[in-house]
């Protein structure tokens, strides 16, 4: 079954309570968190996929569960 990256993407934003369309990407989130040595996507990479569209690879991954 085809996966429809764009409601998908909506899907996580709703859930997320918050407005990543608004990120800079300045990495402060990134080199702040204590957690992202253990991290395989860092959390600007996070926001980053979710406002280019690419949801679907934060299903596969590890750091946002």
């Amino acid at each position: 079954m085809a996966v429809d990256e764009k409601q998908l993407t909506e899907d996580i934003l709703r859930l997320a309570a918050t407005d990543v369309r608004r990120c800079m990407q300045c990495g402060r989130c990134s080199a702040n968190c204590e957690a992202a040595s253990k991290m395989d996507l860092l959390p600007h990479r996070v926001v980053w996929d979710l406002n280019s569209g690419y949801a679907s690879e934060l299903l596969e991954a590890d750091a946002p569960w």
